[in-house]
């Protein structure tokens, strides 16, 4: 069993929010963070999803801020990947 799968059986059974998120080799920055907002809006991680910005502008450090700002206060796993 591969690696990123062991890590998905992890989340699916921890029985908390979380966000799996495995960036695309190759991908801009634009491109990164844009794919990165469309995971997190659709996971289980954030509390208000509308805080998930539709639009990105590729900077990772506003990534992270808006990670930061959609946790719950309760425990949550996010698992990011370097790429696929």
């Amino acid at each position: 069993m591969e690696k990123s799968r062991l890590v998905q059986e992890f989340c699916d059974q921890a029985g908390v929010p979380y966000l799996f998120f495995t960036a695309t080799k190759g991908a801009s920055p634009v491109e990164s963070v844009a794919a990165f907002f469309l995971d997190l809006r659709d996971s289980s991680l954030p509390i208000d999803r509308d805080l998930v910005p539709a639009e990105s502008a590729g900077r990772w450090p506003d990534a992270f801020r808006v990670l930061a700002a959609v946790l719950p206060d309760s425990p949550a796993v996010v698992v990011l990947s370097a790429w696929q």
